[in-house]
């Protein structure tokens, strides 16, 4: 089996994902008490938003913003 290598890119969205979703579910976690699994959820589904705005991002850097939707 190949050993699978990532880049520093992918590292760098790796790590910042998961600090991102860490102070969501603290947040919203201290709150929330016994429903606190629900806030991972919202946590896990705001990494994942930006998650692809950043494949988007990076895969258009030739062009702004604005031009995205065109």
């Amino acid at each position: 089996m190949e050993k699978a290598k990532i880049g520093a890119i992918q590292l760098f969205a790796m790590m910042f994902i998961f600090e991102m979703g860490t102070a969501v579910v603290i947040s919203y976690g201290s709150a929330a008490k016994k429903d606190a699994w629900l806030a991972i959820l919202l946590a896990m589904f705001g990494g994942i938003i930006f998650f692809f705005y950043l494949l988007l991002f990076i895969s258009s850097l030739s062009q702004p913003i604005i031009h995205w939707t065109c």
